[in-house]
């Protein structure tokens, strides 16, 4: 499991433009990067599109997952996690997010501001991952 994330400068605004431009719909993405001594470093922030018929939740067409997984397999990086968006709420998980999210791996939810990193355990506890660089970008 990662202890700690560190994303850098593009990702992280890449993250916060992509959440802040779908607002007030969630958005998605793919997380890429490698990891180093049980860290995350994410890389690369890949778009998914939202098919959900709300603005309150997201859903990712599994093509559309493969597709972002094999364009970071080409680049050398690795599949780390998703990010998605709280537009209107808390960059905390939602009982939705707790019962939907893949564990072990790393989840991150912005408002288009801020953000906050974490890994489900497979008992769906949350484990909070320490940040280290920016915590955010205007």
């Amino acid at each position: 499991m990662f202890a700690s994330i560190e994303c850098t400068g593009a990702a992280l605004a890449e993250l916060l433009r992509a959440a802040r431009a779908e607002a007030p719909r969630e958005f998605a993405a793919v997380l890429g990067g490698r990891v180093c001594d049980g860290s995350a470093d994410v890389r690369r922030v890949l778009r998914l599109p939202n098919r959900a018929d709300d603005h309150t939740s997201f859903e990712v067409d599994a093509v559309a997952f493969a597709r972002c997984e094999h364009e970071l397999r080409k680049t050398g990086d690795t599949f780390l996690g998703f990010a998605h968006s709280h537009p209107n709420g808390s960059t905390a998980p939602s009982v939705r997010d707790r019962e939907q999210l893949w564990t072990d791996c790393v989840q991150v939810i912005t408002d288009g501001y801020t953000w906050q990193a974490f890994v489900l355990d497979a008992a769906r506890l949350v484990h909070p991952l320490a940040t280290t660089g920016q915590e955010q970008l205007s």
